[in-house]
């Protein structure tokens, strides 16, 4: 029996050849762009979580069991801690391993939006090439905007690459389960599948606990599902989603609790929350279009109230934007969906729930601002299926890809170390956590008199940051830092003000100042200083003994005398006190 074969349409052939060119092309610009990251080395919360963390160097069971039981940190993500125990078993702890991998997600995830891109743009245009071209302009603005930097050149963000991977897959797969179907239901594989993947994004990180309200928005434009299904079903649909979300969302909220990240409501209370998650909305899609610099830092550095002209112009723009957004929703419902969705997938970090001293991060986009490239992808193919203008369309596009890229490669190379990446922080102005990091690394490198006075610089800003006046005071009694003395100037200032608004009854403290009042040879404030570190603790030895030398030096002997002799008694093995009795007793009175 002769069987009849069907050849395959050309036209089939040549898309797809189309597209595996493009998103070869895009994988390569990504490598291309955040090479520079390859020779970067571990920088700012990689130490705690990687260097210092046993857990997440080694892949056994004993690991694996930690990782689906326990928060660390301040987050949840056990399928994260799972990537970074298979890099560690490749190439130990060789930050190149770490950063390919983190590459390689940002890759797929350009990829998985190209498909998402196309998918949506398909369901909203009937023109091929808006398609198309859109679905990969989107993938690019998405994969070489210079805010994706910081999700992928920092290795403890790996979470963001990896739980968007999987958000991505979830998509498409929602995408597939209501597409595969002539009545506009549900494919149950597909859904069950989306599911599944919705889970598995949630425990890389919580980032999109949004895509219930996502999907339900891509429901009602551009998949046009509500007139044929009608809310009731669409939102039952999505409930599944929702638990998940919810359960994903209080094991999140859970981990920055015990780890003490969230801030208490009576440092920003709800009108301040309410303020910054209004800026945060504000502010993305200007970093987006129109910024020329980003950094590893936005601090809330003071009190934060709505009638500040920042956060009043925010509030107002963003106002003012919804209200227009649904007034045109009828005519341009694509603008609306994207702001609707934008929203929801930056509520967890807008600032509702604050977490440490950030007001907005870069990272914070890598999700939320998916629509916006989306939009950006539609344009572009909108103006390429036009006729004319293609050739001024190339020209501005490749303008635009060239500029954002080669800024991305440029801030690439800002994440290679902790010296490069706080000196650019410090480039937007002085900033506590920028001075505390190099304070720190030039303390591991032994430059005690540079870190004595980055954290003598980060104490000015912040009096009551523990952190800077634990390790100014280590250093400080750890001996001589062999300082400038404008250094030892700064530090000492510093520590006087920190105690006045924090543990003015620390011992350590005032032994610390007193060491650094005696390098200065201010002997009467180092005698007082002393004199407060006994005071406080009567058993304080080292400060019994000081004190007694910084009296010798201002000419009290009998207080010297009595000092010494106090010191002595507690510890007979001073030899220093021992030496400076014995002088004391036998000078001439």
């Amino acid at each position: 029996m002769n069987q009849r074969t069907e050849a395959p349409r050309p036209g089939r052939f040549v898309a797809r050849a189309q597209w595996l060119l493009a998103l070869a092309v895009l994988v390569g610009l990504v490598f291309a762009v955040y090479w520079p990251s390859i020779h970067g080395e571990f920088v700012w919360d990689d130490r705690a979580n990687l260097l210092e963390h046993e857990h997440a160097r080694s892949l056994s069971l004993e690991n694996l069991r930690w990782a689906f039981t326990h928060s660390h940190a301040g987050h949840y993500q056990p399928l994260t801690w799972v990537s970074f125990m298979v890099d560690h078993a490749i190439g130990g702890l060789d930050p190149r391993v770490y950063h390919v991998t983190s590459i390689g997600w940002h890759a797929i995830d350009t990829v998985l939006f190209a498909l998402v891109a196309w998918q949506l743009l398909r369901a909203a245009s009937r023109s091929h090439d808006t398609h198309f071209i859109g679905a990969i302009t989107a993938a690019a603005v998405f994969a070489l905007h210079p805010l994706r930097v910081e999700s992928v050149a920092w290795i403890t963000e790996r979470r963001d690459v990896l739980s968007s991977a999987f958000f991505l897959l979830s998509l498409l797969a929602y995408l597939r389960a209501v597409r595969s179907t002539a009545t506009r239901g549900l494919h149950f594989g597909w859904y069950r599948a989306a599911l599944a993947l919705f889970a598995v994004s949630m425990s890389s990180k919580a980032l999109g606990m949004a895509l219930p309200i996502v999907l339900l928005t891509i429901d009602v434009y551009p998949l046009r599902r509500l007139a044929e299904r009608g809310w009731t079903r669409l939102i039952v649909e999505k409930l599944p989603f929702l638990f998940i979300s919810i359960a994903g969302g209080l094991l999140a909220l859970n981990a920055q609790s015990s780890a003490g990240a969230l801030v208490d409501t009576g440092i920003h209370g709800w009108l301040g929350r309410i303020t910054v998650a209004f800026y945060g909305i504000g502010f993305y899609p200007r970093a987006m279009m129109v910024a020329t610099d980003w950094y590893p830092l936005y601090e809330v550095t003071s009190a934060i109230h709505p009638t500040q002209p920042r956060f009043a112009l925010s509030i107002l723009a963003v106002l003012a934007t919804t209200v227009a957004l649904f007034a045109m929703r009828r005519r341009l419902p694509a603008l609306l969906a994207v702001w609707i969705a934008y929203i929801a997938l930056l509520g967890p970090v807008s600032g509702i729930a604050q977490s440490g001293i950030h007001l907005v991060a870069d990272r914070y986009s890598y999700l939320s601002c998916l629509g916006f490239a989306l939009l950006l992808g539609w344009g572009v193919g909108e103006w390429w299926s036009r006729a004319h203008g293609r050739a001024v369309c190339i020209g501005v596009t490749a303008l635009v890809f060239g500029y954002w890229g080669v800024r991305s490669w440029q801030q690439t190379r800002v994440w290679h170390d902790e010296e490069s990446l706080w000196a650019h922080q410090l480039e937007r102005g002085p900033s506590t956590v920028a001075y505390d990091n190099l304070g720190a690394e030039f303390n591991r490198r032994g430059d005690r008199a540079t870190a004595l006075d980055y954290f003598a610089r980060a104490l000015e800003i912040l009096p009551e940051n523990d952190y800077s006046r634990n390790d100014l005071i280590k250093i400080l009694i750890d001996g001589d830092p062999h300082a400038e003395r404008d250094v030892l100037e700064r530090a000492a200032n510093a520590l006087q003000r920190s105690l006045t608004v924090l543990r003015p009854d620390e011992p350590g403290a005032w032994y610390a100042l007193g060491l650094v009042r005696a390098s200065l040879t201010r002997w009467e404030r180092a005698s007082f200083a002393f004199e407060r570190a006994t005071q406080i603790q009567p058993d304080f030895a080292a400060a019994w003994s000081k004190l007694g030398l910084v009296r010798i030096r201002r000419g009290d002997r009998p207080g010297a005398t009595k000092a010494l002799e106090h010191a002595l008694a507690l510890d007979p093995q001073d030899a220093r006190a021992s030496d400076l009795l014995q002088e004391l007793r036998a000078a001439p009175q």
